[in-house]
């Protein structure tokens, strides 16, 4: 009775890898040579939050991918009026001057669906930058490819 009670706790504790047929492969791409250094820079931040993603996704070239993901705009707008506390000369407060907004836009590519994806939440280049449009991002790119995860896996 032990030895079973010991084999189901070991067995409960060790959990198997996704097998590597229901991983969805994704590449990131930067677009085109405008913007080149800022577009892989982007790519770059993306690339790092989907490598954190092992159960559902793996990061492969482009020959071999379900979905590949193109870093297509960079923009940054300064807003009419921000509302918010800002407590000036504190560590991670914002740098004087205006404020402003970041928004990046990706395309998503799988089979013949093709997707265009711009962060939803603000961010500000005060507050995460880059790295926080990008993840906002890749939080809807892994949305939609977990919503149509059978289809993806059908055109392999």
């Amino acid at each position: 009775m032990t030895l079973a009670v010991m084999i189901v706790s070991f067995l409960l504790q060790s959990q198997a890898p996704a097998p590597a047929e229901t991983l969805i492969r994704v590449c990131v791409l930067p677009a085109g040579d405008a913007g080149a250094a800022d577009f892989r820079e982007s790519a770059k931040y993306l690339s790092k939050t989907f490598a954190d993603k092992k159960k559902d996704l793996v990061l492969t070239a482009e020959e071999q991918a379900d979905v590949v993901v193109t870093v297509t705009d960079r923009a940054v707008t300064v807003p009419k009026v921000a509302i918010g506390l800002v407590s000036p000369g504190r560590i991670g407060s914002p740098a004087p001057g205006p404020i402003r907004d970041l928004h990046l836009t990706v395309t998503l590519s799988s089979g013949g669906n093709v997707v265009e994806i711009t962060n939803k939440n603000v961010a500000r280049e005060s507050t995460g930058g880059w790295g926080a449009a990008a993840a906002d991002v890749a939080k809807q790119v892994e949305k939609w490819i977990a919503e149509h995860k059978k289809a993806i896996l059908a055109l392999r």
